[in-house]
């Protein structure tokens, strides 16, 4: 059974949680019961041990529950690294994942400067100030980025007030990784600015090379290719790649119908992680990975439209192993883009030769052509274009005949006429018939 001294700590702390807007000392004394002098020394010690506080309102004094988390409930609860200093910056607790994540035993911590485990510039200018200044009267919160074996971790570091046993003020830190979060926000911002990139491409000049880095980059990779389906042969061919060796690439350049790829690539199949050594390749070719000194790979299909038009094969000399997550969803959804580009890029490449081949037929037709609109009242309107067998029989250059009408060449064909023979055009589709053309230099043609 507690001691009365116990009894009467109790007893004010019940009082005072059934006031959470505060009582006067004069208030409480009342309540229980007691002198006004035992009282306050009571709550002199209650804020002494951090378990009550108190505002001055004028001439009174008002005691309420104090809002401070005990410091043996977050070390006990809290799954993150969590660090305790004094008001001298000194370690004085740090619970087991903060002693993981820094590779050190808390004998090898206790009593160093907090900045002697984290640097002072990995920390805001903020937190630096929140930690050096001696009043603790409230918390903040700020990003905080560490290094750690060649990578960046990012923490949400949390500052609460805290006060000992002894009365003494300190810091309880509290670390919140966040680097899984901020890398997806980073991922989202570099598919967005790919996608505007890709969208902005003219060749796959412009487009792979730039995919091939992001990709790189998503993945935490250092090596990589990028195959495009030739729909001549049917084979997967290297367009372009980056940190392979002249051995590597000559054995991989090429993907044809026989090769141990082509199958899982052919299938939309997507391979992480998966051990190039003994799966399905041939011992040559296990070889030159090995010599290679490839530890890992990644294969993920470009499609368009469901329809495989190209593959991305990353690699990495130093990641031994790579687990799903939403770096590899990021990569996906990338590829997609790529798969559109690579389609729009394909289009255009067709339509130019399309329009290539148009042109050159167009030109060396022996007939002078001439394409020109119709104006909303059926009659022939501005010319659209016009082949060089017309700009020589006519005397004009092409610019030249590109601002002009029929009517400004033909000088026979009226008005109704050319109603009839636009009616005549609508039923058969081709028509006939002669008229006069005036050259530039005044001449008059019959065609």
């Amino acid at each position: 059974m507690p001691g009365d001294k116990e009894t009467e700590f109790i007893e004010i702390l019940n009082i005072l949680k059934n006031n959470p807007r505060g009582m006067s000392l004069k208030q409480i004394s009342a309540a229980i019961g007691m002198n006004r002098v035992t009282v306050a020394r009571y709550l002199d010690i209650l804020r002494t041990s951090g378990k009550i506080d108190m505002e001055p309102y004028g001439q009174a004094k008002v005691y309420y529950l104090s809002h401070r988390v005990p410091v043996s409930a977050m070390l006990d609860y809290t799954p993150g690294p969590v660090v305790v200093i004094g008001n001298d910056k000194r370690i004085i607790y740090a619970n087991s994942p903060f002693q993981k994540f820094f590779e050190k035993s808390f004998d090898e911590i206790e009593g160093f400067c907090l900045f002697d485990v984290i640097p002072e510039d990995a920390l805001s200018d903020v937190l630096v100030s929140g930690i050096n200044s001696p009043l603790y009267d409230k918390g903040m919160s700020d990003e905080v980025w560490i290094k750690k074996d060649g990578k960046d971790f990012c923490f949400l570091m949390k500052m609460l007030p805290t006060v000992f046993e002894n009365g003494y003020p300190g810091l309880t830190l509290l670390f919140e990784n966040i680097t899984g979060k901020k890398r997806i926000e980073e991922i989202v911002r570099i598919q967005r600015d790919l996608a505007f990139k890709l969208s902005a491409a003219r060749s796959y000049d412009e487009a792979l090379p730039m995919a091939l880095r992001v990709g790189i980059d998503i993945l935490d990779m250092d090596s990589g290719i990028i195959y495009l389906l030739d729909e001549r042969t049917g084979e997967f061919t290297n367009y372009c790649s980056e940190g392979l060796g002249k051995e590597f690439l000559s054995f991989f350049d090429t993907l044809d119908q026989n090769s141990e790829f082509f199958e899982v690539i052919s299938n939309g199949g997507v391979i992480y992680s998966q051990d190039p050594f003994t799966d399905f390749l041939s011992e040559k070719k296990i070889s030159t990975i090995k010599n290679e000194g490839l530890k890992n790979f990644a294969i993920v299909p470009i499609t368009d439209d469901g329809a495989i038009v190209g593959t991305f094969h990353l690699c990495s000399h130093r990641i031994s192993e790579v687990r799903y997550n939403e770096r590899m969803k990021g990569f996906e959804t990338m590829a997609s883009h790529v798969g559109n580009t690579i389609s729009r890029i394909r289009t255009q490449d067709k339509l130019k030769k399309s329009e290539m081949r148009y042109r050159l037929l167009f030109n060396n037709a022996n007939d002078g052509i001439i394409i020109h609109g119709m104006e909303n009242d059926k009659i022939p309107g501005v010319i659209i274009d016009v082949n060089d067998k017309a700009c020589e029989k006519l005397g004009y250059s092409r610019d030249e005949l590109l601002k002009m009408r029929i009517s400004d060449i033909d000088l026979n064909l009226k008005i109704e006429e050319q109603a009839e023979i636009l009616k005549k055009f609508s039923l058969d589709r081709e028509v006939t018939f002669e008229s006069t053309h005036q050259t530039k230099d005044g001449h008059k043609k019959p065609v």
